[in-house]
């Protein structure tokens, strides 16, 4: 099975860089196997429907709007996050998830099986560094992302000596 962990988020937008920083710390303490792609797609747009072409499996990773407090996790994952309605494109950031997997599905004659995770964010400001609140989130959320991986039969190893992620787009200590 072909599967995806795909960061989704705008490192310059403050919280939003959450799917590319739960990937950074990803790959730098865990061994995937060769069928398992972990990358950030940063905010990929149009690019996203290409990018799930071919897969069996995807979970996303990115911040999900919610009225609890920022830092609060939220997962969703089979008709959860196929049932939206396609919609219009109006942002950089469109299709939606579940317009980009209807659309894979369209192409490809397929239903991806899929899984959103991550967590509520506080303000989206540009130029400011990730909260406090969902820094707190990520070794929650990359526990969870494993956990799938294995349940869905995938062999994930922790690294005998994990690096720091690496956060490029941070301003250095």
């Amino acid at each position: 099975m072909t599967t995806a962990v795909f960061g989704i988020g705008s490192v310059l937008m403050g919280d939003d860089a959450l799917g590319p920083h739960v990937v950074a710390t990803l790959q730098a303490g865990f061994r995937f196997p060769p069928e398992v792609d972990v990358r950030d797609l940063g905010t990929p747009g149009l690019n996203f429907v290409s990018e799930l072409a071919g897969l069996d499996a995807v979970i996303v990773v990115d911040t999900i709007a919610g009225d609890a407090p920022p830092g609060t996790l939220r997962a969703f994952e089979g008709d959860e996050v196929w049932r939206s309605a396609p919609e219009m494109r109006m942002s950089p950031h469109d299709p939606s998830l579940a317009g980009a997997l209807q659309t894979t599905a369209m192409w490809g004659g397929r239903t991806l099986r899929a899984r959103l995770v991550g967590a509520v964010p506080g303000p989206l400001v540009t130029g400011q560094p990730m909260s406090a609140a969902l820094r707190a989130a990520v070794p929650a959320l990359v526990d969870e992302i494993v956990r799938t991986l294995r349940a869905w039969g995938h062999a994930v190893e922790p690294l005998e000596a994990p690096a720091p992620p690496d956060l490029w787009w941070e301003p250095a200590p």
